[in-house]
């Protein structure tokens, strides 16, 4: 089982600092890292004030709480423990803190036997289950040893076991003032020695001794640098002994020994690694406090030759030296904190399969490119919004991920973000959604972020088209389409696909007219009455989406008997070349091919509107979700209504049936071309009966007569009250049309 508290046996911490240990006082922090990683924690310094000692092993003598959060997305885990110090032996209990939670945690100690009474800056470390090395927690104890009546006071335990002045012990004999000792076996300290002397001496060098990081960040990942410790003496070396390369502060740190113990002869590899998670600079001296044999501590004593004993204690000053600088926002400036996206919006264009096989469509995939063109490194968040969509699928169709090196994009450089559309069986239709980023600058998420929002959009279909589906009851009587299918619920073919912008006309048989009639018809769900009911059919026109049908019956026979329109089968001479060009270029639904001399009701316009504005946008106009009337949930009308091209009159009522005035159709041709983005030019009219033109009308008529889509009536008449024919409408829409092209 791991220990997870690590004390001065842990043979992979050195540390390196630059600010005085008053600078200490903010908590440990680190992350989150590129795995999920973080923390934050109480103050480091923690203060014990004085302890009373005898001498003897004094048995959980004491406690102290530490706080941690867990800032990441791993759980901070940690199995229960012990280890030892400076002077003092540590009990932790198990810690599992999940991320987002927050613990106190608290940590009995222990005074060992055989401790010198004095003022102590002790250590004591949490290492979390596969957590990297460099995330480990260090908290800085303090306290005082104060001698009670029974202490012995003597640092010469018997037996030749000798407790040094950083409160390590090993067999010898103390080495006395002036050199002298108590015995032929005597351990020496060494005292402070330069690196020259170190080397020269004892055969300890390392390379490189000076070390510059240069000027970076808040938030960068700056590489470690690698230095080489060389032992070319007789004698092993304790790298760990009393904290190894020992420093006042932590935002330096040496990892990576591997063993302990640097044999002679042997040289090893360690990594400096700079924190910028602060801005700070300085120069870094670090010292080296090592041991000759640091075997011969643990009760045996050591075999070495040449110069020095084993148990010898060596403290090298400026064994190592680091400068480095970490900069904050406060040094930006423009252009510091900049980032460019490779896409404004992706289309993943259209997905058309088989209707039959549940129409399983295959995943597409596109990919962003963001780069960093600031001087600031920053953390980049990608989420998919399809809250606008009403489908029931929305969130199960985006997805989006980031590159490796998404966590942190360091300055000039790029990463990647893969995006797309899952695969499914999805129903036919377009889905939306919008992909969001934001890059977060590492001083404060809450001032100092960018933003994008990038459109997605994908059309599914089935062959060509749509799902239609007939939900009649078929107790009363049968449905079928124009083409003489059958599409009653237990038929096998009440599902089916129209083509995109094709139309689709329904059927209904009473089995006894006398007795049932149809009474009103469901679209979607929702009522849309028989206003569209001719001759007990119904044509869905431009077919844009799904739809689902729904003949409702009612007892007796119809009220009033349907009648089929009546009028010109075939339109004026002067109307025809543009009836045909209209029914060539799809903007003429079938309905409205015949009595073109009958006037025009106000939704048969926007059938015509919603033709026009669909063939030159490449796609039907959105429904706004807060436009509804009570009269009428024809899809035509709501798309042409939420474009702003019609308005209802008043009471929610949108009247689908009254007929359209010519002043009128004016209005609504020049809100048809103001939602294409081709707004027609303002003109005053010149007309004879300007006068009888509503003022809400003048504009747009003019408009028309300036563009020359409607002309006048006759002796420069507009006469604006009249009503407006169906071939009339088609002629001004062919003409808009070829206008805007």
């Amino acid at each position: 089982m791991k220990k997870r508290i690590l004390s001065i046996f842990l043979a992979l911490t050195l540390c390196l600092g630059l600010l005085p240990v008053s600078a200490l006082a903010a908590g440990n922090r680190y992350g989150p890292d590129d795995d999920g990683w973080g923390y934050t924690t109480s103050e480091k310094v923690i203060d014990l004030g004085d302890i009373s000692y005898d001498g003897t092993e004094k048995v959980k003598c004491g406690s102290f709480v530490i706080s941690i959060e867990n800032t990441g997305s791993q759980a901070l885990t940690s199995e229960a423990g012990e280890g030892i110090g400076n002077g003092l032996r540590y009990y932790q209990p198990a810690i599992s803190i999940q991320p987002g939670d927050s613990a106190d945690v608290t940590i009995q100690y222990t005074v060992p036997e055989g401790m010198d009474c004095k003022a102590y800056e002790d250590f004591f470390y949490i290492l979390f289950d596969d957590a990297p090395v460099e995330s480990m927690i260090q908290f800085l104890p303090q306290f005082t040893l104060v001698e009670s009546k029974s202490s012995s006071g003597s640092g010469n335990y018997g037996d030749n076991l000798f407790v040094d002045e950083w409160g390590n012990r090993y067999q010898g004999v103390q080495t006395q003032p002036g050199g002298t000792s108590s015995g032929s076996d005597a351990s020496d300290d060494a005292g402070t020695l330069s690196p020259s002397e170190a080397k020269s001496q004892y055969g300890i060098s390392i390379s490189p001794s000076y070390v510059d990081f240069g000027s970076c960040f808040v938030g960068d990942k700056v590489d470690p640098i690698t230095i080489t410790i060389t032992n070319n003496g007789s004698h092993s070396v304790d790298l760990d002994y009393r904290g190894g390369l020992k420093c006042d502060d932590k935002v330096l740190h040496v990892y990576d020994y591997g063993s302990k113990d640097l044999a002679p002869g042997e040289s090893r590899d360690l990594k400096v690694r700079l924190d910028t998670w602060d801005a700070a600079s300085g120069t870094a001296h670090m010292e080296a406090r090592l041991l000759l044999d640091g075997r011969a501590w643990a009760g045996t004593v050591g075999g070495g030759f040449g110069v020095g004993k084993s148990g010898t204690s060596l403290n090298i000053s400026d064994f190592l030296t680091v400068d480095y600088e970490v900069k904050d926002l406060s040094d930006a400036e423009e252009g510091d904190i900049d980032w460019t996206i490779s896409a404004g919006s992706i289309d993943f264009g259209v997905s058309d399969v088989p209707f039959e096989g549940a129409g399983f469509h295959k995943a597409e995939k596109e990919t962003i490119t963001i780069t960093n063109q600031g001087s600031f490194p920053f953390r980049l968040e990608a989420e998919v919004d399809t809250s606008a969509s009403s489908r029931k699928d929305k969130d199960r169709i985006f997805k989006t991920t980031i590159g490796s090196d998404y966590r942190m994009v360091k300055a000039g450089e790029s990463t990647e973000v893969i995006v797309w559309a899952d695969s499914g069986s999805w129903s036919p239709g377009v889905v939306e959604g919008v992909l969001k980023f934001t890059a977060y600058y590492p001083d404060s998420k809450e001032r100092n972020t960018i933003t994008a929002d990038i459109p997605l959009s994908i059309k599914y279909l089935y062959d060509g088209g749509y799902e239609i589906a007939n939900m009649s009851d078929n107790s009363y009587g049968t449905v079928k389409t124009s083409d003489g299918i059958s599409r009653d619920p237990y038929s096998g073919n009440s599902r089916f696909t129209a083509k995109e912008g094709s139309s689709v006309t329904f059927v209904m048989t009473p089995y006894d007219s006398t007795a049932y009639h149809v009474s009103d018809i469901k679209i979607n769900g929702k009522s849309v009455g028989t206003s569209g009911l001719v001759n007990n059919t119904y044509t869905i026109s431009n077919i844009r989406d799904n739809y689902e049908f729904e003949a409702v019956y009612a007892p007796g026979a119809a009220p009033i008997p349907q009648q089929p329109a009546t009028g010109a089968a075939e339109p004026a001479g002067w109307a025809k070349v543009f009836v045909d060009r209209a029914i060539a270029e799809g903007l003429l639904p079938a309905e409205l091919q015949s009595a073109y001399d009958q006037p025009i009701t106000r939704r048969e316009f926007c059938l015509l509107s919603d033709a026009l504005y669909t063939k030159v946008k490449g796609g039907a106009a959105p429904i706004d979700a807060t436009v509804t009337f009570t009269d009428t949930t024809d899809p035509a009308i709501l798309r042409m209504a939420s474009a702003k091209v019609v308005n209802g009159v008043g009471n929610e009522l949108f009247d689908p049936n009254g007929q359209l005035t010519r002043e009128q159709a004016a209005t609504m041709l020049s809100r048809l071309a103001a939602a294409l983005g081709k707004p027609l030019t303002d003109s005053a009219p010149t007309f004879d009966d300007n006068g009888s033109v509503a003022g809400w009308a003048s504009a747009a008529v003019g408009q028309m007569q300036l563009s020359g889509i409607m002309s006048g009536t006759g002796n420069n008449q507009f006469s604006p009250q009249q009503s407006y024919t169906r071939e009339q409408s088609v002629v001004t829409i062919v003409r808009m049309c070829e206008l805007l092209k």
